[in-house]
């Protein structure tokens, strides 16, 4: 569906995938959002295989593991389906919607980034 819409050959749109998801996989490591353990947390879980998870535990993992390598898990696990759910050019919207699925409550457990951004794009709807 992708190289339809952007008439593009296979090699071609594997480019341009694998540039977003490298340059999104940057900006999340350095990203305030490491910061929030439940989310931290529930990221690792899924990326980290389970059954390395039931034999070590995933905490134990977390604390053998160096912080730069738990960084890159991190943010190359939420960008690889982060595009590749969302395409090269998802609305504003759509990353916030994709993550609240790693928040237990959704936007009540959001980093505070999240929710200003969700206010400012309530009060630029009523504008």
């Amino acid at each position: 569906a992708e190289s339809i819409k952007f008439s593009a050959c296979k090699s071609l749109l594997s480019d341009q995938l694998s540039a977003a998801i490298l340059d999104l996989t940057e900006e999340l490591q350095t990203s305030s959002l490491w910061s929030n353990r439940t989310l931290r947390m529930s990221v690792l879980k899924e990326a980290f295989p389970s059954l390395l998870q039931e034999r070590i535990g995933l905490a134990q993992m977390v604390k053998r593991l160096p912080e730069v390598y738990l960084k890159a898990t991190f943010g190359s696990f939420l960008a690889s389906r982060f595009t590749y759910a969302y395409g090269l050019e998802p609305n504003p919207v759509a990353f916030f919607e994709f993550l609240s699925q790693y928040l237990p409550n959704g936007i009540d457990k959001a980093p505070p980034q999240i929710k200003q951004y969700n206010q400012g794009e309530k009060e630029n709807r009523v504008r």
